[in-house]
């Protein structure tokens, strides 16, 4: 990739990461909770945390023997970091209708991501909260910056050329940035704060400069953001999550079921 990839330098992606998370939760030293899925990106954002020198705490939600509650088991245990879970309808968790109550208030529309999305938040920063955790970091804006979405495929499929997909890249990542104030309003009464250190200015300029090449390779590619696979494989990323393909965290938690059955139900 060069020094614009995935290198460690300064100017590289891995340099332009650390950067990024000094911002969003200072140099080193703090207790930090990360999102954790096990995935390529929240992996990424945990051995980056932990290897500032950040007290780092993985947080899982989700459904009972959903896949992220098994799947960031397994690779919590190969990065070698504490590890916590929330098991949403378990013991001590909030009640799934009340969060889906908050989640739609804070978004203030019915769009099914924006929703999930909230929920999910809810979760994880009723976990942070339980743990004495202040700030949860999470990776949110990889998937814009890199192309992680199927939907970039598919625009190439149809013919779109370099110039649409940088066009995608930042309509998506101007989407993310409104649904996560949705997020921090959702979130607001726990006193949990949120931090996404990928979907701060310096390191959206600097990721939508990188060469396309880095993040899709055509039509075909399935796996896709393989800058970001090559700098988590660099900063001691197991190849398990690092070269794992894209689950979305509503569906890997289970909340996209969950909701869509209580919608139906006429709970939400």
């Amino acid at each position: 990739m060069g020094a614009a990839g995935a290198e460690g330098g300064d100017g590289g992606l891995l340099g332009n990461f650390r950067r990024a998370v000094a911002g969003a939760l200072g140099p080193s030293g703090g207790r930090v909770g990360v999102a954790f899925s096990g995935g390529v990106d929240s992996s990424a954002l945990a051995a980056v945390c932990s290897g500032m020198g950040h007290d780092v705490t993985l947080l899982t939600v989700g459904f009972a023997g959903s896949h992220d509650m098994l799947f960031a088991a397994a690779a919590a245990g190969r990065a070698g970091l504490p590890h916590a879970s929330l098991e949403i309808g378990g013991p001590g968790a909030p009640p799934f209708e009340e969060a889906a109550r908050i989640a739609r208030k804070a978004a203030g529309t019915d769009d099914p991501s924006w929703n999930e999305n909230c929920i999910a938040f809810l979760y994880v920063a009723a976990l942070a909260s339980r743990l004495g955790l202040g700030t949860v970091a999470a990776a949110n804006g990889i998937d814009e910056l890199f192309c992680g979405y199927d939907a970039y495929r598919r625009e190439m499929e149809r013919g779109g050329g370099p110039g649409e997909i940088r066009r995608m890249v930042g309509e998506k990542v101007a989407a993310e940035i409104r649904m996560m104030a949705a997020v921090d309003a959702a979130v607001a009464g726990t006193g949990v704060r949120i931090a996404r250190p990928l979907l701060s200015p310096g390191f959206v300029e600097f990721a939508s400069a990188l060469p396309l090449s880095g993040k899709i390779r055509g039509a075909g590619d399935a796996l896709r953001k393989h800058a970001v696979r090559e700098m988590a494989r660099s900063a001691g990323v197991p190849e398990d999550s690092a070269g794992r393909r894209k689950k979305a965290m509503q569906y890997g938690t289970g909340i996209h079921k969950a909701l869509a059955r209580l919608r139906r139900a006429g709970g939400a």
